[in-house]
């Protein structure tokens, strides 16, 4: 007779995947060891490398330098969610510590924490006062670290532009679905605020552009329902690419120029996809819609980063 154990997994993963550069290897985390840690394998498949073996530290995020040559993760210790940002190299070895601060929050940007050349991190830090989060920016390759955007409040990086030179930053208010959203200058210019601050939506960031002209997000903005949109970054205006009458939960970051987002209709998730590069959707979502279970219906994707996780 089957008992409750015998339902339960072997392995248990963490909702955080990278795929190389090179489209070589994939980063995941499990607990094959007892303690979530970085494992690498090959996309063909293979013997598993593990980069970490903790014991009383936890890997939570991982995310690939465009280089391909290394990783950085965040991990923290006994559960205390004091995250902090490490570099591990993909042949292995110890891995290095970006930040080393106890009692602090140290967390990647939602999109990719990488500007396009490699050159910077991007991350979020209540380092500075511990009731506010503070956006940064660390030079891979001298290590100096700047603090970009300290508004106050509780504030994500986002994503970067296409060229590099700007971030999406967004700050959470009275409720985790009440934000603010800007756009940050790299060269230490000022923070430019798209939405007003006498009103309370909910606005979660997602990639640019490729053209950079705007970057979208998940917002209910004037709508009963969360929709998908275009927001431009100097005005803040918004063009919307879905309105349904459902809410969309999430929209990944972009694979060869191709977004994809989840509509929950009836319980299940619909997905429906679109060529930034184009603007032409990958298929007649009312095709796949009647075709029921079938076509796109029911395939719920994951990002590397969900846009509405901190």
């Amino acid at each position: 007779m089957l008992a409750y154990p015998d339902f339960q997994p072997d392995l248990r993963f963490l909702p955080t995947l990278a795929v190389s550069p090179d489209g070589e290897w994939v980063a995941y985390v499990d607990d094959a060891t007892g303690q979530f840690n970085l494992t690498i394998q090959s996309i063909g498949g293979g013997q598993v490398r593990r980069l970490t073996s903790y014991t009383d530290s936890s890997v939570r995020r991982v995310a690939w330098h465009p280089g391909g040559d290394y990783l950085i993760f965040t991990a923290d210790a006994q559960g205390d969610e004091s995250t902090q940002i490490y570099q591990v190299p993909l042949a292995g070895g110890e891995p290095a510590a970006l930040t080393a601060s106890a009692g602090t929050q140290f967390v990647a940007a939602l999109g990719n924490p990488f500007s396009p050349d490699g050159r910077y991190l991007a991350y979020a830090a209540n380092d500075r006062v511990p009731r506010d989060q503070d956006v940064l920016v660390r030079d891979m390759e001298t290590g100096a670290v700047r603090r970009i955007y300290a508004g106050g409040g509780r504030a994500h990086a986002g994503h970067w532009s296409p060229d590099g030179s700007r971030l999406t930053v967004t700050e959470w208010r009275t409720t985790n679905s009440d934000h603010l959203v800007y756009v940050v200058p790299l060269d230490g210019g000022s923070a430019v605020r798209l939405t007003p601050e006498d009103e309370a939506h909910s606005y979660w960031l997602g990639p640019w552009l490729p053209d950079g002209s705007g970057f979208l997000v998940l917002t209910n903005a004037g709508r009963e329902f969360v929709g998908l949109a275009v927001m431009d970054p100097n005005t803040g205006a918004l063009s919307w690419w879905d309105t349904p009458d459902w809410d969309i939960e999430e929209v990944t970051s972009p694979v060869d120029s191709v977004v994809a987002w989840n509509v929950r209709v009836h319980g299940a998730a619909q997905l429906r996809a679109r060529t930034m590069t184009t603007g032409k959707d990958l298929a007649d979502r009312r095709e796949a819609g009647a075709r029921g279970s079938g076509g796109l219906r029911r395939t719920q994707p994951r990002s590397l980063f969900d846009s509405r996780r901190p």
